[in-house]
């Protein structure tokens, strides 16, 4: 599901969850067109991994690793495995906490690599960014 076929739609929980959307952890962000999906994925998901109780693995490497692979796709600098090593590490990780934490996270994480896909593929391959006006990711 395309940025483009969500932007619209309410903010409703019940037509979200028809649609297979949720609030997640309860985070709700706006941005504009010059706002870069990748980069408020990365800035998000490095919150979640700072907000952890620092009790499991998952929590505690899972979410760091994540994280940071999200960043230096926002950077530019990822690898070219690390969008895959995404999808994968957030296998491991949800479902395995101590607590939910996690979940809403990759939860997030899911949603937008979903929502942004494009962005996403389109950071990994080093190729100019929309929302950045030419600039290279």
């Amino acid at each position: 599901m395309a940025f483009e076929e969500v932007r619209d739609e309410p903010l409703d929980p019940v037509t979200m969850r028809e649609r297979g959307l949720g609030f997640g952890c309860g985070v709700v962000s706006f941005s504009g067109p010059d706002t870069c999906g990748v980069a408020a994925t990365a800035e998000i998901m490095a919150y979640m991994a700072g907000a952890t109780a620092a009790q499991c693995g998952p929590c505690v490497f899972g979410l760091a690793a994540i994280a940071q692979a999200v960043q230096r796709l926002a950077d530019g600098t990822a690898p070219d495995y690390d969008l895959e090593r995404i999808g994968g590490w957030a296998d491991q990780v949800e479902g395995r906490g101590a607590c939910h934490h996690p979940d809403g996270a990759i939860a997030l994480l899911r949603s937008a690599l979903r929502v942004f896909a494009d962005d996403f593929a389109r950071h990994q391959a080093r190729r100019p960014c929309p929302a950045a006006r030419g600039k290279v990711a």
